[in-house]
């Protein structure tokens, strides 16, 4: 888990280093890259919403909980395994990717294991669910 990674004590992270995606660009980024929500399937779905405004996800959005990198005590697996995970769900080196949650917290460990995996370089929605759901006038889809 995050612990692991902290250990490794070669992580360095500078201001201004993560790649974003803002909330005016995100429906044209789904229409043309993979746009990924790490949440629960549950959450994703619509069938449950205990911290937002509304339930369901943003519109050519994929669901890869960050839960599939995880065992049963919530260690993440090695990066091969974390790798093949990816794979299935079409994201390689080079894919345009963008990552959301809730409120950032699995979008960002979601993020963290992909460069453990050596995968690098895709964008963090952090205003995630939480911002997009706020705003009355945004699309919202229920169901997978």
């Amino acid at each position: 888990g995050i612990g692991a990674l902290r250990g490794r004590g070669d992580v360095t992270v500078k201001p201004g280093s993560m790649p974003q995606l803002f909330i005016d660009d995100v429906e044209s980024f789904a229409e043309h890259h993979l746009l990924v929500d790490a949440r629960e399937n549950s959450r994703f779905t619509g069938k449950k919403e205990q911290f937002d405004h509304q339930a369901g996800h943003i519109p050519g959005a994929v669901n890869i909980p960050v839960k599939e990198f995880q065992d049963a005590n919530g260690t993440i697996a090695g990066p091969e395994t974390v790798r093949d995970v990816l794979s299935r769900h079409g994201i390689t080196d080079g894919r345009s990717v963008a990552v959301y949650s809730g409120s950032g917290l699995h979008s960002s460990l979601f993020l963290a294991v992909m460069e453990y995996a050596g995968i690098y370089g895709a964008r963090n929605f952090i205003g995630g669910w939480s911002q997009w759901s706020a705003i009355p006038t945004k699309p919202i889809v229920r169901g997978e």
